[in-house]
């Protein structure tokens, strides 16, 4: 739930920033983040900030969930072959990120492409990106984003992990 409250909170910075990111694709004309805002403004008024927000949360959600859910998981298998260590940590980690992306794509490709230009349903974007492009197309930019969320998920898990272990307090469980 507080990945999703987030999110929703930051659902408008991520629709300026989608509108920045894509509007090179639809024409040569380059505008500002304040001409951005002027532009959803003057055309939605403050609801059109939060055009998208349903799979922005939803994408929130599952990267929590997915990391969350991996780990632990991930950590209680290892645990079977193996001490806890920063190996476990590690390899946990490893799991964590690949399971977190693997979760969150499908809503972060139907959120972009809401976010640019569409003014579809979150389950209409869905339909018509399987329909014209494939189910695999749900998970266009999984590497970017296992390269993106990997990293992290390593550093905070075993971060974490032997930040208790120095303070003597148990490891995650």
């Amino acid at each position: 739930m507080a990945g999703g409250t987030a999110q929703l909170v930051a659902s408008p910075t991520d629709l300026i920033k989608v509108k920045l990111q894509t509007q090179k694709l639809t024409n040569n004309k380059s505008y500002t983040p304040f001409q951005i805002i002027k532009s959803v403004y003057k055309k939605d008024g403050v609801r059109g900030f939060y055009y998208g927000w349903r799979p922005n949360v939803s994408r929130a959600v599952l990267v929590t969930m997915g990391e969350l859910v991996a780990y632990d998981t991930g950590k209680r298998y290892l645990l079977n072959y193996m001490d806890d260590t920063f190996y476990c940590h590690a390899l946990a980690s490893i799991n964590s990120g690949f399971w977190s992306t693997f979760l969150s794509t499908p809503a972060d490709v139907i959120k972009t492409r809401l976010m640019a230009d569409s003014k579809n349903t979150m389950i209409g974007t869905a339909k018509e990106i399987v329909k014209n492009e494939g189910v695999l197309s749900l998970w266009k930019g999984f590497i970017p984003i296992w390269s993106r969320l990997a990293p992290w998920q390593f550093i905070f898990w075993v971060s974490y992990e032997q930040i208790r272990l120095a303070n003597n307090m148990d490891s995650f469980k």
